[in-house]
């Protein structure tokens, strides 16, 4: 009897043994994973579970740990590659936007400009930060500003064409500009325009110096006529007045 009881004890202290054993092994791989986990919510994207166990719970940990840490890093890294796409589309369309001759330009539906390309500095004098947040209205000379308000609501509806108009500049001066604009939608309601802003000025100056050198040549040729109408009914009156002269003569 006493034999069999000390088989069972020796038994059963095996059995602790091996309970406390797995025990250990299982705290330890326990904090592995925490502190794997600790290393990937500081960045490093690299840390993963390792080394074999023999708590059968414990691979399966390891394995759904080191495969939620590979998917997140997956998707992370998908991210990022997306972001610097993103940022270097906006590096090389701010680039193309900021040394483009013509105005890019952009308003909300109020008519007040959100922005405005430095291109603005070479037609009107102005920095672009003296003109976002100012109605374009305060721009366009005063004779052009009802029709152009008017163009500005039915651009905002939809009617897109372009428009000449004339820009007071920071100095005082006026330049004639065209812009081509459309509306910018959301849920299907236009909350903006934004266009191209293109100065004129100089074509309008060569279009009018062009007019006027045309209407001069018009009045020299119109005098010119007048002057030969005139040299041609004299000289018909003189060879009338000379016939008449030789017809006595022979009498």
């Amino acid at each position: 009897m006493i034999s069999k009881l000390k088989h069972m004890v020796n038994l059963t202290a095996e059995n602790l043994g091996e309970i406390v054993n797995l025990s250990h092994e299982f705290a330890i791989g326990l904090a592995e994973h925490f502190d794997t986990l600790h290393r990937v919510s500081e960045g490093d994207l690299s840390a993963r579970v390792l080394g074999p166990s023999e708590v059968e719970l414990l691979e399966s940990l390891k394995k759904v740990t080191n495969d939620m840490i590979e998917s997140v890093s997956t998707e992370i890294s998908q991210r990022k590659r997306a972001e610097r796409a993103l940022r270097e589309s906006e590096v090389q369309y701010r680039h193309l936007v900021e040394n483009v001759n013509d105005v890019i330009y952009a308003t909300d539906e109020h008519g007040t400009i959100t922005y405005i390309s430095p291109a603005i500095q070479e037609v009107a004098g102005y920095h672009p930060t003296e003109v976002i947040g100012r109605p374009f209205a305060e721009l366009i000379d005063k004779k052009d500003i009802p029709r152009i308000k008017k163009r500005f609501q039915e651009v905002l509806a939809g009617d897109i064409g372009p428009s000449e108009y004339q820009v007071l500049t920071k100095s005082g001066e006026t330049r004639w500009v065209r812009t081509s604009s459309q509306p910018v939608m959301l849920d299907d309601r236009a909350i903006g325009l934004q266009g191209v802003l293109t100065d004129l000025t100089e074509r309008k100056r060569a279009e009018d110096a062009l007019k006027r050198a045309h209407d001069e040549l018009e009045d020299r040729v119109e005098e010119r006529t007048t002057e030969l109408l005139a040299a041609n009914k004299l000289l018909k009156q003189e060879i009338a007045e000379r016939k008449r002269m030789e017809e006595a003569l022979r009498e």
